[in-house]
């Protein structure tokens, strides 16, 4: 897992790349919900952050 963090206009960008031993490892995280997850998670930060 790589996270970077930039400098952006309007706060900052986060942006996370997860490398996986193969294509079938990837698939199964897909395939688990894993991705909306995510998503989901980051977006709650978003909007606890932003009203902090």
């Amino acid at each position: 897992v790589e996270t970077r963090f930039e400098a952006d206009p309007d706060g900052t960008l986060m942006t996370m790349t997860i490398t996986y031993a193969s294509a079938e490892q990837r698939e199964a995280a897909v395939a688990s919900g894993m991705e909306d997850g995510m998503a989901f998670s980051y977006d709650t930060l978003e909007k606890a952050l932003a009203s902090a």
